[in-house]
């Protein structure tokens, strides 16, 4: 099939043999033969359907901001859907397409007075993405307001996916673990929770200020690369004088008044594991559990940070996608 053909007439904004350094949230990964860019949903639905029938590979993209893509990895075709941006309101609900970033949405909502999402006034990424990844943080949740949402099937059909059909867990859903599958073009989100703006408002600008003081800039992470209970796990499978040290540290902080830091935890952890030391620079200074690509290595320190991480959690899960 010659895609590039089919594109051009069916007049669709595309580029080609796109670097894609210059198009992911962390700036990583190889080349796009085609980095395809609907501009409405029509044109979307078209295209994948097509890709559907003839059986060919794609990347469908938001904001990338839970995407690592590595620097070898070339993909033919990649579809992003940054301008696939409307919101409609009404009946106590929005219905977004799938490229709605998630912040431009709560800032709406807080200006309407919408209460339920003054959680997400900095989390970057998509309402598609958000739906897949069960998305929350500040006590607000993408699965407490889903309504439904409409996905593309590979049979070509437009099916409406209700919310106990996603089967949310913990940072995760249906289409996330690979039982579902297909391309959310909207997603139906309930807004009918009222509240004062100003209230939303300042609970939002709290939000904000614990974000900047607990994390790296946004363009050199991908938020939590392991869930809370991997985490926790690894925590609690440190070598006893591992975590004794942590104790005493703590401890002595505590008399001092203050919190130990976590650069300080990061420290005594990879000092106890020898090899990994290296990884210092590369795990966050607020949390463990992020990893920042802060220069080229990082690729290669990545892979020795899932295995330390595997290693004593007994846990291979993670949050980010990685292709």
């Amino acid at each position: 099939m010659d895609w590039k053909s089919f594109l051009q007439t069916e007049q669709i904004p595309f580029e080609e043999n796109v670097d894609l350094k210059k198009k992911t949230w962390i700036h990583r990964g190889g080349i796009a033969g085609l980095y395809v860019i609907p501009d409405n949903m029509n044109q979307l639905i078209r295209l994948v359907t097509r890709l559907y029938q003839e059986k060919a590979a794609f990347k469908i993209v938001g904001h990338t901001s839970n995407l690592y893509i590595r620097n070898t990895t070339n993909l033919d075709i990649v579809i992003s859907t940054i301008h696939l941006n409307n919101i409609q309101e009404g009946d106590g609900q929005y219905i977004c397409e799938c490229g709605v970033a998630i912040s431009a949405l709560s800032r709406q909502a807080i200006e309407n007075g919408h209460a339920g999402y003054e959680g997400f006034v900095n989390l970057p990424g998509t309402v598609a993405s958000a739906a897949v990844n069960n998305a929350g943080c500040f006590q607000c949740s993408i699965s407490a307001l889903l309504i439904e949402a409409k996905v593309l099937c590979q049979n070509g059909e437009i099916r409406t996916i209700t919310k106990g059909t996603f089967a949310y867990s913990e940072r995760s859903s249906a289409f996330k673990r690979g039982e579902l599958q297909g391309v959310i073009l909207n997603v139906t989100l309930d807004c009918s929770a009222i509240s004062d703006q100003r209230i939303l408002q300042e609970k939002a600008e709290a939000n904000t200020l614990y974000r900047k003081t607990r994390q790296e800039g946004p363009k050199q992470n991908l938020g939590s690369t392991y869930p809370i209970y991997v985490m926790q796990a690894f925590y609690k499978n440190l070598p006893f004088f591992t975590r004794l040290c942590l104790r005493i540290f703590g401890k002595l902080y505590y008399i001092a008044g203050s919190k130990m830091p976590q650069h300080l935890v990061n420290t005594i952890i990879l000092l106890s594991y020898g090899n990994y030391c290296t990884l210092h620079r590369y795990v966050s200074k607020h949390n463990f559990g992020c990893f920042v690509w802060r220069d080229e290595n990082a690729d290669k320190a990545f892979d020795k940070y899932k295995t330390l991480i595997a290693k004593t959690s007994g846990m291979p899960d993670i949050e980010i996608e990685i292709i």
